[in-house]
């Protein structure tokens, strides 16, 4: 591993720690899927939506989805707009950060 891939893992262990979440939380999700999934939603946040919008869109998607698949990507929503570090990034870089981190997990 690179020193930029241990920088981008070391990101995103901060972000799930910092939501007591680990990187293995999100059942049925590969890191890859966890990944896109962060990256996705800090567009949007880069894209103006709204946190309220985005955790809308989230719970009338998550209907048919495991309670607890639903509350964990919940709370990487809520870490990606309320947590200051989230905000200097990309949404490439958080994605790539929560894929390593839960590869390194």
């Amino acid at each position: 591993m690179n020193a930029a891939q241990h920088a981008l893992g070391v990101f995103g262990f901060i972000g799930l720690a910092l939501i007591g979440q680990g990187s293995d939380d999100v059942p049925g999700m590969t890191c890859a899927e966890i990944g896109e999934f962060a990256r996705h939603v800090a567009e949007q946040k880069v894209n103006g939506e709204s946190l309220p919008d985005t955790l809308s869109r989230l719970h009338q998607a998550a209907e048919s989805e495991p309670v607890d698949r639903a509350r964990a990507l919940e709370k990487i929503i809520k870490a990606i707009y309320r947590i200051e570090i989230f905000s200097t990034a990309t949404p490439e870089q958080v994605g790539d950060a929560y894929q390593l981190a839960c590869e390194m997990g």
